[in-house]
């Protein structure tokens, strides 16, 4: 019997201790996750802004005049208006003391850019300019007997557009057909293009080279029975005073028109006179101021030809070749 209830005991303490057990559900295995890459983010570069550098201010600009002289001194006003805050405008002088001062003044090394005007002029600031200095010269006929012209030193045509000039004075006398002009040496690629103008209007031009005044009188009155009239330009190499008047009352005597460069002369008998106009003129040597490169020096011809002029008309002596002309 005690056998027994010991049994008994045993399967009751068996029994409640496997009621008592929790069923443990096994847990899901999960795969290994591969963190994803760490990738490293570089702050972008940042490019430097290029900045252009503002161009250098252009230098102060010596503007020399040979003389006191109206056709000089009109050309030196027009070109302040074109550069008001840095020309200063110096007059040459006879005075060799005045004139050593001035040649010190112009050594300084603040001048890089003159315009000469006139012939003293130009033969001045090619002695004190620098190597990389830049001149522009006007109103000088003879720049090649003086070597003017190089990389850095060139200029404005001395002689006024003439294709205006042709055209006015065939309207004034309708059977102009042969004219001369009798310069000095040196303006052969001006008065090819002037050759050229002539030409559009019917006249041919005539063109000889002299050296002085009286050759200049000598080779017009072997001339006078080929041409119909004479072209005179204010070329002071071969004119003078006296050969001037000779000229005109040579041409009136002989039914010679001729077109002059002033209104004194026109008064002589000219038929026309054709002036440069300074406001041209300073334009032109502006432009050429402006176009100038400092390591390449003035671009374009030795000579920028001008295009054109102020003209007057002697109706007195217009109405000899036309009689039906009026001044307009």
């Amino acid at each position: 019997m005690l056998i027994r209830r010991l049994f008994i005991t045993f399967m009751i303490v068996a029994l409640a201790a496997a009621c008592s057990r929790q069923e443990v559900k096994p847990q899901p295995q999960h795969e290994p996750v591969t963190p994803p890459p760490v990738v490293k983010q570089e702050k972008p570069k940042l490019e430097k802004k290029r900045v252009k550098k503002a161009p250098p201010a252009p230098p102060p600009l010596l503007i020399l005049v040979s003389e006191a002289i109206p056709a000089y001194q009109q050309v030196a006003e027009a070109l302040v208006s074109h550069f008001p805050k840095r020309s200063t405008v110096v007059q040459l002088s006879t005075d060799s003391a005045e004139r050593q001062q001035l040649v010190a003044l112009l050594k300084k090394s603040e001048y890089q850019q003159f315009v000469a005007i006139g012939l003293a002029a130009a033969k001045e600031a090619k002695q004190v300019a620098g190597s990389e200095d830049e001149v522009v010269f006007c109103q000088v006929f003879n720049y090649q007997d003086h070597h003017l012209v190089g990389p850095r030193y060139k200029g404005v045509g001395a002689l006024p557009g003439t294709a205006a000039m042709f055209a006015r004075w065939r309207e004034v006398s309708p059977t102009l057909q042969s004219v001369a002009v009798i310069t000095g040496p040196g303006l052969e690629s001006e008065l090819q293009l002037a050759r050229a103008m002539a030409l559009q209007h019917g006249i041919t031009l005539q063109h000889r080279v002299v050296n002085t005044d009286k050759e200049m009188l000598f080779e017009y009155k072997q001339m006078a029975s080929l041409v119909q009239g004479l072209w005179l330009l204010p070329d002071n190499r071969v004119l003078s005073g006296r050969t001037i008047k000779e000229l005109m009352s040579f041409s009136v005597r002989n039914s010679k028109q001729v077109a002059v460069f002033n209104e004194s002369i026109l008064r002589l008998g000219g038929v026309l006179s054709v002036t440069s106009r300074p406001e041209e003129i300073a334009s032109r040597v502006a432009q050429r101021l402006r176009e100038a490169q400092r390591e390449e020096g003035i671009p374009g011809p030795a000579l920028r030809l001008l295009e054109d002029g102020d003209i007057q008309i002697n109706a007195i002596v217009a109405k000899r070749y036309n009689a039906h002309y009026s001044e307009k």
